[in-house]
């Protein structure tokens, strides 16, 4: 891996630094420079060894601003010039690990030896994430190293030995911008903001957040600007109050500030800018002690040094004058090109720059050379692009190969893959293998390489990359590559293929010595589903039983994983004996990794397994493996347990052995495990239906519900889906006393108020109603109507739900989540009283209509049209109707009388056609004229059904306004509606509108359907007149009939009730109507009289819930 190579470079680089430092501090005599150097670091008398050694080994380090950094660690700020160094490096990194080094070390070598592994740990830090932002910046992958290694090795390295706060600044710095480039802003800002608590001119790195706005055009939010700016504030504060406010100081660096004339906070002391309104110590302090100013650097005894520095300056200049010459016509082209023509974003103009950097600038002979003419052949230019020096047009040629061999098979075979396979063996580049084990993949698919020229073109070459002869720590390893390779090559022959002579050339390969054992156990593996039983038997297990025996545990664990695969390619009754012996061996292994995988195959074996004979002995080998993992305590061993319990509960089941105390133990075991709970929620079902339902008390009841309540989104989303299975099995098994512990549950996931918790439950929420919802023989309408609630605290209930409701409403990302929810509120009359569906329900849904999204208002309607066909009170139908028409057609704007017309198609959908020409045909065919072109266009399809539900003479006044209607859309000269208005008429025409007198009539169907809907109605009917003449009347009883208490929505086809003569006039038809139904309500007063004594008791249970209702 790449960290392991950074780190092995990193460590023996930072040591030979570290070397040379002691050389030099032996070799070359001190200098005394007259700097900053304060007594009581010299060692004591009677020092140990190693504080000899560190103290002989790293002083070299302690120069310059070193010794502020380590002094301000150890003692604090003492003196005014210290205050140029920021505190959080030496006090907040320094000073704890100095603490602990201090028990066993010498306080100045603690101070010392903490200071360098802080820099030596975070310096390698910076070295991966150089490596990781130069990937950022679209650089190839050997650039990225050699730019990390570089770091390591650059001439300034002494600094970043040295306890001075470059190493940490500069991990502020590049952790700042890794976040800014992964477009993580706030993250960003607080990088930069403690940069500036380490060095002050961290404070400049917030010009890249404000371009990083700029170059998006984008309003630059405010309070970054406190946050980048207040840490360096804070820092000046804390200096204040620091240094301003008398101290006590030591004799000793008393009198050593006196000589060095050093000011002190000592008593009548006040330095000047600690007068200042605004006191700031730093621009003093560097003025005063460092002598920083505007230019004042550059003075003659100076010219040493620029001219030490001139090669880096010479290099630095080239380099920007060369970069500025790459891209300036470049740049000038892409910032005028058109935005919406420009294939680059104008955002990705920090990617353009790196991108032209890491290109060489070519020559006209080497453009010429890359070049490549259009007009040659696909075996010509395939061979341009393989003989290629450029890397792209390289993998692109080899990309090419899967469809020229298709072209030109012959040409193909004798002069390109001959090339290719050559290109192949050479190269460097982990790219290139990929890009060629895809192309011979692509190849064998197409059935354009068979296997024999697959075996003498490439097959050598795979084992070779597979099986390397010798290996070199300074060679690379493309093994993995082409071990997958060379599995998607098996799975792409046919099946019919015979890979004999595969097999020979790879055993040839082990004979010689040359193979790696876990990719020879990952290919004989694949092998094994394409050989004969006896082969497998023969050939691949053998070597299994080595892989069994090795003395590596990953060897011994993979060739564990493999063996339910070989065992595929046995015979039935030889899987026992075959392999059985070698998973009882490893089920005894002293690695419990081994023991992991081993459970696991057993668990796919069982179905193998499952003999009798055999039983008793798989199931002690699973039952000590389940109590080993639950004893070791390891959590990829519980987590493997949990995650296999419906394996493990339906193995037992199939062995006929009852191992119930074990499943709980384990299930209640593994869901106090932190990674295991997820998988426990999955199964929480499957387990009780192994231990059996009466099971859901006292310990797996409290397991229940600390799921339902656990602060793990995914778990209280996965037991959404764990209730709908509970409520399904106790329902099934009619033991409704333990549903209201699922009941509990749920209203506890209502209440979580995390977003994935209630997207689940929006997606499981109307299953889970279908699971509470009451029988259908209680109530009426197939139990949606009923004066009870069919769930206990119905009132508890709704708050929760109406509350989960407006949650999901205002927080929802996803409006599929809550349409599911309001589509889910339809099947509520199934769970609650008919008065709560009314006071609290309808009213939630009505205020949804009318929303701004136009998903949510449609599925509102529905859902509301859907909901009053469930209230017995006609009234407030009738009422919740004219609402809804007068607010929808009272409002302005058009979209409004849109979704009036999605109404009326609900209607006509839920209700029967006598309640929509009564209630909403005069009313629609109003808007048949509105001035908005959508209007009329949504108004053409809803015609068609309308005149589909009128038949004649009855409603000839009608259907004449709808033909007269189509054909002024039919003279409009918009061509939408003037398309829609022939289709329409049309299909006006193929509508037949009288009645029909044949049985195999096409509206035989559709008048049947909607004859139970009118029957529907005529009960809800029945039951609010029944209601009120209940109330009125106590001392009367009267009863509904039984054929309205039978009526149910079904598909079951219902005789007629009308006259054939129902037909004449609207008004004739509505006195027959009504004439009919009185005849009906005498005879079933004396249907009751009859059998009153032997329904006694359903008569009295009717008249309860008409008076409820």
């Amino acid at each position: 891996m790449i960290i392991q190579s950074l780190l092995r470079i990193y460590c023996q680089i930072r040591f030979a630094q570290y070397l040379l430092q002691f050389i030099a501090n032996i070799i070359i005599p001190d200098h005394d420079a007259h700097v900053f150097n304060p007594p009581s670091w010299s060692l004591n008398n009677g020092t140990t060894l190693i504080n000899l050694c560190i103290d002989q080994f790293f002083s070299g380090l302690r120069r310059w601003d070193a010794v502020h950094f380590l002094h301000i660690a150890r003692y604090g700020y003492i003196y005014e010039s210290s205050l140029a160094f920021f505190p959080t490096y030496p006090l907040l990194f320094i000073r704890p690990i100095a603490y602990l080094l201090n028990q066993i070390l010498q306080e100045s070598n603690s101070y010392l030896l903490s200071s360098i592994t802080v820099n030596f740990l975070i310096g390698f830090c910076n070295t991966y994430l150089i490596y990781n932002l130069a990937l950022k910046f679209h650089l190839t992958p050997n650039h990225a190293y050699w730019s990390s290694i570089l770091y390591i090795i650059n001439p300034a390295s002494i600094f970043f030995l040295a306890p001075y706060s470059e190493t940490l600044f500069l991990f502020t710095q590049l952790i700042g911008h890794y976040f800014l480039k992964s477009h993580h802003i706030f993250y960003s800002c607080l990088c930069f903001a403690f940069g500036s608590t380490i060095r002050s001119n961290g404070i400049v790195s917030f010009g890249f957040i404000v371009y990083y706005y700029l170059k998006q055009k984008r309003i630059f939010p405010w309070y970054y600007l406190i946050v980048c700016v207040s840490p360096f504030l804070l820092t000046q504060y804390y200096l204040y109050k620091e240094y301003c406010f008398e101290k006590v100081i030591s004799p000793e660096f008393q009198t050593y500030g006196y000589e060095q004339n050093l000011a002190m906070p000592l008593t009548n002391f006040s330095s000047e800018w600690c007068q200042k309104s605004v006191p700031l110590s730093y621009q003093y302090v560097q003025k005063t002690y460092w002598n920083v100013g505007f230019l004042k650097y550059y003075t003659w005894k100076q010219i040493p040094n620029f001219l030490l520095a001139l090669p880096v300056y010479i290099i630095i200049g080239s380099f920007l004058k060369h970069w500025f010459q790459l891209v300036k016509k470049d740049l000038l082209n892409l910032m005028s090109r058109n935005p919406l023509t420009n294939h680059r974003r104008r955002d990705d103009l920090d990617d353009y720059w790196f991108e032209k950097i890491a290109v060489d600038s070519k020559t006209a002979e080497e453009i010429r050379e890359h070049t490549i003419p259009e007009n040659l052949s696909p075996v010509a230019k395939t061979l341009a692009m393989l003989d290629s020096r450029s890397d792209i047009q390289r993998l692109a040629g080899i990309r090419l190969l899967s469809s020229v061999i298709n072209s030109d098979q012959d040409e193909t075979f004798q002069r390109i893959l001959p090339k290719f396979k050559l290109i192949i063996e050479q190269a460097v580049e982990n790219e290139e293998h990929i890009v060629a084990a895809e192309t011979i993949v692509s190849m064998i698919r197409q059935q354009s390489l068979s296997y024999s020229e697959f075996m003498s073109l490439f097959s050598q070459m795979i084992c070779a990359f597979l099986f390397p002869t010798s290996t070199s720590r300074f060679s690379i390893d493309f093994g993995g590559i082409w071990c997958q390779g060379l599995c998607n090559m098996i799975d792409a022959f046919p099946n019919t293929t015979s890979f004999t002579s595969l097999l020979d050339l790879i055993f040839n390969r082990i004979l010689h010595g040359s193979y790696v054992r876990d990719r020879l156990a990952i290919i004989l593996a694949k092998l094994s589903c394409r050989l004969s039983s006896s082969i497998v038997e023969n050939r691949l297990l053998p070597v299994f039983k080595n892989f069994i025996n090795d003395t590596n545990a990953d060897i011994r664990a993979l060739a564990c994983e493999k063996l339910p695969t070989l065992a595929q390619s046995l015979e039935s009754d030889k899987i026992p004996t075959l392999i059985l012996p070698l998973l009882v061996i490893l089920s005894k292994d002293e690695n419990l990794n081994v023991r992991q995988t081993c459970f696991e195959s057993l668990l796919e074996l069982r179905n193998e397994l499952n003999d009798p004979q055999w039983n008793e002995q798989v199931k002690d080998m699973i039952t000590s493996l389940v109590q080993f993992g639950l004893s070791s305590r390891t959590s990829k061993f519980l987590t493997t347990i949990a995650v296999h319990l419906l394996d493990l509960c339906h193995a037992f089941t199939i062995f006929g052995i009852d191992e119930s105390d074990l499943i709980n133990e384990a299930f209640l075991r593994l869901s106090q495990e932190k990674n295991c709970r997820l998988a426990c929620a999955k199964h929480f079902s499957s387990v009780i239906i192994y231990l059996g339902p009466e099971q859901l008390t006292n310990a797996l009841e409290d397991t229940f519900s600390r799921l339902c309540n656990d602060n793990d989104r995914n778990i209280p989303s996965m037991m959404s889906s764990t209730i709908i299975h509970l409520t399904k099995l106790y329902r099934n098994n009619n033991e409704k006393k333990y549903l209201s512990i699922i009941w509990n549950g749920f209203l506890t996931l209502l209440n979580n108020t995390n977003h994935d918790v209630m997207f689940a439950i929006a997606r499981n929420l109307l299953d889970i109603f279908h699971g509470f919802s009451r029988e259908k023989n209680e109530g009426f309408l197939n139990g949606t109507i009923s004066p009870t609630s069919a769930v206990p605290d119905p009132e508890i209930f709704i708050n929760h739900l109406l509350e989960f409701e407006r949650r999901i409403f205002e927080t929802t990302l996803s409006w599929r989540s809550y349409i599911l929810c309001l589509q889910a509120f339809v099947h509520l009359p199934c769970l609650l009283s008919s008065e709560l569906i009314q006071t609290k329900i309808l009213p939630r849904v009505f205020t949804r209509i009318f929303t701004k999204q136009v998903c949510v208002r449609e599925i509102a309607v529905d859902s509301y049209v859907q909901l009053l066909r469930k209230i017995p009170r006609r009234s407030i139908r009738k009422n919740a109707f004219q609402k809804l028409k007068t607010d929808l057609l009272a409002n302005k704007s058009f979209q409004w009388r849109i979704m009036y017309i999605k109404v009326c198609r609900q209607i006509l959908v839920h209700y029967s056609k006598g309640f929509f020409k009564e209630n909403f045909l005069e009313t629609v065919l109003s808007i048949g004229y509105d001035p908005v072109l959508n209007v009329r266009i949504q108004f053409i399809p809803l015609l068609i059904e309308i005149k589909s539900i009128l038949r004649l003479p009855a409603d000839r006044l009608s259907i004449s306004r709808i033909e007269t209607m189509m054909e002024c859309f039919l003279t409009s000269k918009t061509i939408t509606l003037h398309d829609l208005a022939n289709n329409g008429l049309l299909q006006l025409d193929q509508i037949r509108s009288y009645k029909p007198l044949s049985m195999f009539s096409n509206h035989s169907l559709d008048d049947e359907n909607d004859q139970i809907k009118e029957n529907e109605e005529e009960l809800l009917d029945e039951l609010d007149s029944s209601s009120r003449r209940s109330s009125n009347k106590s001392t009367e009883q009267y009863v509904i009939t039984k054929r309205l208490a039978d009526t149910t929505i079904s598909s079951k086809s219902v005789p007629s009730i009308k006259s054939p003569r129902s037909s004449k006039t609207s008004s004739e038809g509505r006195y027959r109507k009504s004439s009919l139904t009185k005849q009906r309500r005498r005879q079933s007063l004396n249907d009751s009289t009859v059998s009153r004594l032997s329904h006694q008791t359903a008569i009295k249970k009717n008249l309860k819930c008409m008076k409820s209702i």
